[in-house]
């Protein structure tokens, strides 16, 4: 075989065989590269083997001894479930190495005639489909699709919140008929209706008749997502309700391709709104509304609705909130993205980017994704959907105005809460603070420390951290992810005083022990007693943290940056 590169829909090798005169298709292969494919027929060639005259295969041996840096694999081992079309089946052996060699003759090793596999034409449909991703995909009847790996257990609080506690976003009901029979009914709906009119309004969705989808596509299930978003004081702000995809019903090469989406850095933002502070700019936040919805689909895609959507008589898709007649599920077809497609991220980010760089236009930064800068100094910052705006005045409105011209927009106003960080701006000393006191105070409650004792210090000097030992007390696996995970957010956002802690404790997610969970707990005694730290960005001077004069004892002071 003749590895000639990667294949563009599927994650896997591109391999020639000159016998066969066929290109194949195979993820698990395993590469000679200390010489060439093309040998004499005469050449001979030295392995060390064992005094033993035989040569153990791989796919004899038991599998429990065999190293898997030593010596030659022989692709007949590997599962007829990974590779796509053929393979090329060699007979190599697997060398033990007892310090003695031997000389093999090449004219001895014989191969097995190659089988000439038919290569089948591949099928959209579910059924048709072969695994070729590995053991943690299953196959079912409906489709490829990740087995769930079950989480929890024994320890775990049973008080746990589902709250996304870096966005501030509580989940609401489960489903759309506990939605309906809930006490926030009202809202609710109006939350939906609302949904379905951003649909609408950007063309989203296209009914497709019943039988007319095409033989080779098949239609992604979906559901509603309900949210409930928490304000700067803690309250539930708003309440939303999102039309997702089931995202694990879509293909790798036939629903989507490329996904990644990259977002700007926490350290590029303090540097940016340092320099916005200092310079006394303008500092404006937007939020584009349905932002993925902006973003166009260039597979062909279907989409099978809740069976609580019907039609109307014009053809529109409407929430059938009294649940009469409740039938067969609407079926349309996707014009552009939806939130909770693989590629939705994507084609929002190119969407963007392409519009601030070409038709603004505002070249983006060569170092950081997310920036989009003028040649007069006038900056836009784009994390996702949420816009902030830099610049003067003037270069403020004409920024708002350009991109309220191509996207939907919710004017904000002066920034005062973004990324769960709470912005408090001193104009006249030209600083800015950023704190997030919202955040941790729901972070606190989520692990049932807000009642805690307050700590002087994030860590206990004397403690000495070390992987858990066989008679070490286990800690909730889980929850001490959660925990480490929820810290590390706000190391890296706005208390880089407790990142040293943060990540000691963040060596330790797979096993960690009772002593570890005592070390996250200090942490969050330390929070307790530090809600009011806030980073200082822009102009210095020569007082203390706090403000005041050198000497006097500040205990709740701004970490200055």
């Amino acid at each position: 075989m003749i590895f000639i590169g990667y294949t563009l829909s599927t994650k896997q090798y591109r391999l020639y065989d000159p016998k066969l005169k066929k290109l194949i298709t195979a993820r698990d292969i395993v590469f000679h590269e200390d010489s060439p494919f093309y040998k004499p027929l005469e050449q001979q060639i030295f392995c060390p083997i064992s005094t033993n005259d035989s040569i153990v295969s791989v796919s004899q041996s038991t599998g429990a001894d065999t190293d898997f840096d030593s010596g030659l694999h022989d692709v007949k081992s590997l599962s007829s479930d990974d590779f796509d079309h053929a393979t090329d089946e060699e007979e190599e052996g697997e060398p033990e190495h007892s310090g003695e060699s031997q000389r093999i003759n090449f004219k001895e090793v014989r191969r097995e005639p190659e089988p000439v596999v038919k290569k089948t034409p591949k099928s959209r449909t579910a059924g048709q489909m072969v695994n070729t991703l590995g053991s943690y995909w299953r196959g079912s009847a409906s489709g490829l699709r990740p087995i769930r790996r079950e989480t929890g257990g024994e320890g775990r609080s049973n008080q746990a919140t589902s709250i996304d506690l870096a966005l501030l976003v509580a989940d609401g009901p489960r489903t759309i008929t506990d939605a309906l029979d809930g006490p926030n009914r009202t809202k609710w709906i109006a939350a939906i209706n609302s949904e379905l009119m951003s649909l609408e309004g950007h063309k989203t969705l296209s009914v497709v008749e019943e039988g007319k989808i095409p033989k080779d596509a098949w239609a992604i299930s979906s559901r509603m997502v309900f949210q409930e978003k928490i304000g700067e004081d803690g309250k539930v702000a708003r309440y939303k309700a999102r039309l997702v995809p089931h995202r694990f019903r879509q293909r790798e090469g036939i629903d989507y391709s490329e996904t990644y989406s990259p977002t700007i850095s926490f350290a590029a933002i303090w540097t940016i709104v340092s320099r916005a502070a200092i310079e006394n700019k303008d500092f404006v936040q937007l939020d584009i509304v349905t932002a993925f919805l902006e973003g166009t689909v260039e597979e062909e895609l279907y989409l099978r609705l809740p069976k609580e959507f019907g039609l109307t008589n014009n053809g529109n898709v409407i929430l059938n909130s009294n649940r009469i007649k409740l039938g067969v599920s609407v079926t349309v077809r996707l014009n552009r993205s939806l939130y909770g497609l693989m590629q939705a991220g994507r084609n929002w980010y190119n969407t963007l980017e392409s519009y601030c760089t070409k038709e603004m236009p505002m070249p983006a930064s060569k170092f950081e994704a997310g920036i989009y800068t003028s040649p007069t100094g006038a900056t836009i910052i784009a994390w996702v959907d949420d816009i902030l705006l830099i610049g003067s005045a003037e270069e403020v409105q004409s920024m708002r105005s350009a991109i309220q011209w191509c996207f939907t927009i919710k004017d904000l106003g002066n920034v005062r809460f973004v990324l769960s960080m709470l912005v408090e701006r001193d104009r006249g000393s030209r600083i800015i603070y950023l704190s997030q006191s919202v955040y941790l105070d729901k972070v606190l409650k989520r692990f049932q420390m807000d009642e805690c004792k307050g700590y002087a210090t994030p860590m206990d000097v004397k403690a000495k951290l070390h992987a858990k030992r066989e008679k070490e007390e286990a800690a909730d696996k889980v929850l001490y992810q959660e925990a480490v995970g929820s810290l590390t957010y706000a190391a890296i956002t706005t208390r880089p005083d407790i990142a040293y802690a943060t990540g000691l404790v963040g060596h330790f997610p797979a096993d960690p022990s009772m002593l570890h969970w005592a070390a996250v707990k200090r942490i969050l005694h330390y929070l307790k007693d530090s809600l009011g730290l806030r980073i200082h960005l822009g102009r210095s001077d020569d007082r203390g943290f706090g403000g005041r004069e050198r000497g006097k004892k500040e205990k709740k002071a701004p970490i200055t940056v």
